[in-house]
């Protein structure tokens, strides 16, 4: 059984550890930010727990990002450079999040792509939204899809 309430924390406290401790950003949750996504992020992952994680950054936050973990400047970034950053956040905030829901589990993850397939494909036995903003008008939409073993 899926204790909802202990996926719901987890994640969030992955996220805030990634991102502030990676991107030196300090995120708050909010409900319901309309935006529109600059780039989103995939990946799979099984194990004791099997689903999908989909991460999609505004533009704000995806060169904040890029900035802050490569210490670069604005002028210096590339698409390529923030598509892998992205990449990397996806991959350290589920890798994060499967560590602190079940420290003895073994997973498998796919890699992470960047503008991959739309949730709509999906009816996840278990599914969870969450928005996060930081500075500078910076958000992030998080969805969690968890499919039936």
């Amino acid at each position: 059984m899926v204790n909802i309430r202990k996926i719901e924390e987890t994640l969030q406290e992955s996220i805030f550890e990634v991102f502030e401790k990676m991107f030196y950003l300090f995120l708050d949750s909010e409900e319901g930010e309309v935006f529109e996504p600059y780039r989103k992020t995939h990946i799979s992952f099984a194990g004791p727990i099997k689903g999908d994680l989909w991460l999609n950054f505004n533009k704000e936050i995806a060169f904040l990002m890029t900035e802050n973990m490569l210490n670069m400047r604005e002028s210096e970034v590339t698409e390529g450079i923030i598509e892998d950053c992205l990449k990397e956040a996806t991959n350290m905030v589920l890798g994060n999040f499967l560590r602190r829901y079940d420290p003895e589990g073994v997973f498998d993850l796919t890699l992470p792509l960047v503008n991959h397939e739309s949730l709509e494909r999906w009816p996840p036995a278990y599914s969870l939204k969450k928005d996060f903003i930081g500075e500078n008008g910076a958000i992030m939409e998080v969805f969690l899809a968890l499919s039936p073993r």
